[in-house]
């Protein structure tokens, strides 16, 4: 545990302090310490840029990671004075909020000591942090293995984290440091709504709402590990309350760098995970949208000089990632096939959609046997039963808050300029919920959304009702806050399992199941697990889809990449 405390944080001052350098653009200024995991998100994303860029010629390890850590302490150097007077001037939060956030972190720590028994990263999570820390990327890769073509830059972020004492055991840092800025966020926004609560209090009500279900996030063995799903999720946060400090401050707000900043994250999310799409497209668009409002006197040069920032950003993460998804497959959205390349590594179509199915029919027919999948609309009945509570409560609740929100709406004008604004937000949720519906709704796949829009809606109805103004207001959100979290607490992980060695430390011991080297007809030897189903830490080339067709595109040079010779005629 010591030793993961130590890796949150280093790590955390290392995006804090890249986040900070380009404030100019994309940041806020550091006048609470709420802006520092503002920051740490906004180094996060830039990182996800960098080491884009970076694996296109060179391993991460350690060249993505050197770049990285570099220019954070280059940002620490320079805003290291500001850091400092927010930790020692006389509005800092109280001794007893800092140990709440303490405990939690530690709490976040202690769980991320869990083995590695997630069978997706035996499987491909663990070679993708493999290939990216050892090679540049390697065009093809998906003809070795087809989940190996997966486009999710996460795994970058990951390889830059195997580094020092976490080499084969980044999983312990990867989703829990994203975990512990959205602790101290939500933590540090319930301590402004009860000292400052006429400053932006819906921003803050949304960070002290979703931390429950944050945390709620460890209840899955996938967050203890490599696995891309929880990013998105806390991202979503962060990227929801972005979108709502921007368009619920005074008409003079929603400055270029509130767009800038938001579609970095949006950017960076989607090449992270392909799912997150319709959550990102959604946020930048309303963002962008309310931007062009705003400012629709200025001419046309203005708002280019305004947006460049912004449009940088968006172009250079979204074309790193398509680059990256034709280079590891041929096709830029891969398992889909459309916009497929004519180059010589193109991943087969059989096999790309022979992944598209498996993903949308484990999703659509959890726990069912795929001999006993039933074709049509069969399915849907049973999807419905299987839904977790972590969908259902907060999709039954977000219901029946519509209706009484809807039902006190005439008459209360005072309250509806920043209530429409709210609900405006939640078609970020609901875009986002609709499009998981019709793809592959499985629960992990949601995000956030659920109950990103079941926290919207509260904070619609509050200020519908005139709940939240005058001097009671610190007490109704204090009291909604505390509800909330009472009521989400059955769903949050409590159990702990303490010994000496997690005290101390946890690191995972090398694992490698029982493998042969198979040779393929141009006499390339391949390490295929011959005792379970899943390469774990078995050396480079590894595959549980050996194919005698496999052979190099530059002969000799495993660096150069793989494709896959024709088949030969009967």
């Amino acid at each position: 545990m010591l030793i993961i405390l130590v890796g949150f944080a280093f790590w955390s001052a290392v995006l804090i302090g890249l986040g900070t350098l380009p404030r100019a653009w994309l940041g806020r200024p550091l006048s609470d310490l709420t802006d520092l995991p503002i920051a740490f998100w906004i180094g996060w994303a830039l990182a996800i840029l960098l080491l884009q860029l970076v694996n296109f010629v060179l391993p991460i390890r350690p060249w993505g990671a050197v770049l990285v850590i570099a220019l954070g302490v280059l940002g620490l150097a320079l805003r290291g004075q500001e850091i400092r007077r927010l930790m020692t001037r006389p509005r800092r939060p109280p001794l007893v909020v800092l140990l709440v956030i303490a405990a939690l972190v530690v709490f976040v720590a202690l769980r991320s000591t869990t083995p590695l028994i997630e069978g997706d990263s035996g499987e491909y999570h663990l070679g993708s942090v493999a290939w990216s820390s050892a090679y540049p990327l390697l065009r093809g890769l998906g003809n070795l293995m087809p989940r190996l073509a997966f486009n999710q830059s996460f795994f970058l972020y990951a390889a830059m984290l195997d580094l020092g004492p976490f080499v084969g055991n980044a999983y312990q840092l990867t989703n829990g440091l994203l975990l512990v800025q959205v602790v101290a966020l939500g933590v540090l926004s319930l301590r402004r709504i009860l000292s400052a609560p006429r400053d932006g209090a819906p921003r803050w009500m949304f960070y002290t709402l979703m931390l429950p279900p944050a945390l709620h996030q460890m209840n899955d063995e996938r967050f203890f590990s490599l696995s891309p799903d929880s990013a998105p999720f806390l991202l979503g946060i962060v990227l929801l309350g972005e979108c709502l400090d921007s368009i619920l401050r005074p008409e003079h707000g929603g400055e270029a760098r509130d767009v800038a900043r938001v579609t970095l994250l949006s950017a960076a999310g989607v090449a992270c995970k392909q799912s997150f799409l319709a959550f990102a497209f959604s946020a930048v668009l309303i963002i962008w949208l309310a931007w062009l409002w705003r400012h629709r006197r200025l001419n046309l040069r203005a708002r280019v000089l305004a947006l460049w920032p912004a449009l940088s950003l968006g172009v250079l993460i979204a074309g790193g990632w398509l680059a990256r998804g034709l280079l590891l497959s041929g096709y830029p959205f891969f398992p889909t096939t459309a916009l497929a390349l004519p180059v010589p590594w193109r991943v087969p179509s059989a096999m790309a959609l022979g992944e598209l199915n498996w993903i949308v029919m484990r999703a659509r027919h959890p726990g069912v046997n795929p001999d006993q999948i039933v074709p049509g609309m069969a399915w849907l009945a049973n999807w419905v039963r299987s839904l977790p509570n972590s969908i259902t409560k907060p999709a039954e609740i977000s219901a029946a808050l519509l209706l009484f929100t809807l039902a006190l709406w005439p008459g209360r004008a005072g309250s509806q300029h920043d209530a429409s604004r709210v609900l405006a937000v939640t078609a970020i949720p609901v875009v986002s919920i609709g499009y998981w519906l019709v793809t592959a709704p499985a629960p992990r796949f949601a995000g956030s959304a659920f109950w990103a829009l079941l926290a919207l809606l509260i904070l619609g109805f509050v200020l519908v009702a005139g709940l939240g103004g005058g001097d009671h207001g610190p007490v109704v959100y204090a009291v909604i806050a505390v509800t909330f979290f009472i009521w989400v607490a059955p769903l949050a992980p409590w159990k702990l399992s303490l010994s000496a060695r997690t005290l101390l430390d946890a690191r995972r011991g090398w694992r490698a199941p029982e493998y042969s080297a198979q040779v393929t007809h141009t006499g390339l030897a391949v390490n295929v697990p011959t005792s379970e189903d899943e390469c774990w830490d078995t050396p480079l080339p590894c595959t549980t889809h050996f194919s005698d067709r496999l052979a190099l595109l530059e002969p000799g040079n495993l660096a150069g990449g793989f494709r896959l010779l024709p088949e030969a005629p009967p």
